[in-house]
């Protein structure tokens, strides 16, 4: 069986499928769903860029995994691409990877440190950020996106985009915390739209495989990340449908107090529409399947590395145990699977590696968390986990259907019922019982390994 791995990059939970709270159009996601099994209730390891993607491909918790933010990354455990190498698979890969983002330099063709992961080839990226900061670092391009605007004679005007939001001393202005969050117009064209550019070279990729070997191909979109800006195209894209109200399209954010409501509601428009535009560019590489006949034999996964408050909680960006920073879309679909299935199992991203490998009987990641969900996407249960787990730096929760117990080093821990406080709004850490609330600190020490009793593999 091929493997197709589609990842969008900070893409919350709940702006996609049947419960989405935004009426976002995406037609080929839907397509996706209708053929496989959304998982309502999938996590992310640790919602940042860089860990949580280690985790994808090692399998590993985010406190095992190597890899503690964006600046510290490690390579050295083993991962699923190697496996499946090694098995015979051609491994392959474009968009933002963000395996070794620290050092910013991927090769004007992107083939920087692929071996090293266990690809056969492809085409490491810069995300939105790194493109800008990797660019003023070095004074020069070093990397295929940035390059490719370059020869296409755009990189003036892109650079232009984030520059207008620098200061007189050319250094970036903080918009909400974080100096991308703002929103734009960019004067690319649509095919020069980094997600446009990825998805473009994926599909050169699938061209380009044998219909005798086996593949797996990750397309790893910049999207929808901040900045939220989009090409005019996408702009009339909005424009031209027909919504009964602006608000019945982009709802308001939860528990938010900032008073800037237009440009709130700009960012989550924009937001929206880099979902609908990976949407277009996922039917484009589904269809680019099947007219190279690989349709009826590929596995086509759908996630994010983490999602993104959009102003939730006063809050943007992701690093938080908030259900808009910690949980992810999930889609799977492809031969053998049960058609148009809603779970809401407890997933973990880390379990898409064991779930390829299982997939492609090839030898398991040893020693690690990541569990195959092939049972369950072939009707064998209905159960995956009874608990998740998510961390990042000063904090850790665990998660067992309904209650969230974070725990955080140096201010009060947090428990929430999400049973009857869905959007996380009153913690009840003094209201449990204690020895409640020590039951969830001992289960989260044995989830994370901090401990020698590992919780029973269900």
């Amino acid at each position: 069986m091929n493997f197709l791995l589609l990842v969008a990059d900070q893409l919350r939970f709940d702006w996609i499928g049947h419960s989405a709270q935004a009426k976002v159009d995406t037609p080929n996601i839907d397509r996706l769903i209708e053929n496989g099994f959304f998982f309502a209730k999938t996590f992310t390891p640790s919602p940042i860029c860089s860990a949580a993607r280690a985790c994808l491909a090692n399998g590993n918790n985010y406190r095992s995994c190597g890899t503690k933010d964006n600046e510290n990354v490690s390579l050295e455990k083993a991962n699923y691409y190697r496996n499946l190498r090694d098995c015979g698979y051609d491994v392959r890969g474009v968009g933002k990877f963000d395996l070794h983002k620290a050092d910013q330099e991927w090769g004007l063709d992107g083939s920087r440190k692929l071996q090293e992961y266990g690809f056969t080839g492809g085409i490491d990226s810069e995300g939105k950020g790194d493109a800008i900061v990797s660019y003023f670092r070095h004074g020069k391009v070093v990397g295929p996106y940035m390059n490719f605007l370059k020869e296409e004679g755009f990189l003036s005007d892109h650079l232009g985009m984030y520059l207008s939001h620098w200061d007189s001393r050319n250094k970036p202005r903080a918009h909400g915390g974080h100096w991308m969050n703002f929103s734009a117009i960019t004067k690319l064209p649509q095919y020069a739209y980094c997600d446009d550019w990825i998805a473009n070279n994926a599909i050169k990729m699938i061209d380009y495989f044998d219909t005798n070997k086996p593949w797996h191909l990750s397309v790893n979109f910049a999207g929808p990340h901040e900045p939220y800006d989009v090409t005019n195209e996408m702009l009339m894209s909005f424009r031209g449908k027909r919504y009964f109200s602006r608000l019945d399209f982009i709802p308001p954010p939860v528990a938010n107090s900032q008073e800037d409501v237009e440009g709130i509601f700009v960012k989550r428009r924009n937001y929206a529409l880099m979902i609908e535009n990976i949407d277009l560019l996922i039917g484009k590489i589904i269809d680019s399947l099947e007219v190279n006949g690989f349709l009826d034999n590929t596995l086509v996964v759908f996630t994010s590395d983490h999602g993104e408050m959009l102003g939730d909680h006063d809050r943007w960006g992701k690093q938080l145990w908030f259900a808009p920073s910690v949980q992810v879309p999930l889609v799977i679909s492809g031969p053998g699977i049960l058609k148009n299935r809603i779970s809401n199992t407890l997933v973990s991203l880390q379990d898409i590696s064991a779930t390829f490998l299982d997939y492609a009987k090839a030898n398991c990641l040893s020693g690690t968390d990541s569990r195959s969900l092939k049972m369950v996407l072939e009707g064998e249960s209905s159960v995956h986990r009874t608990s998740v787990t998510s961390g990042y730096k000063s904090w850790d929760l665990f998660f067992d259907g309904r209650y969230k117990y974070v725990r955080r080093k140096e201010e009060l821990d947090l428990f929430y019922d999400l049973s009857e406080d869905p959007y996380e709004l009153f913690n009840l850490i003094d209201d449990v019982a204690p020895d409640l609330v020590k039951n969830f600190e001992t289960k989260l020490q044995q989830a994370i390994g901090e401990t020698q009793q590992p919780l029973p593999a269900t």
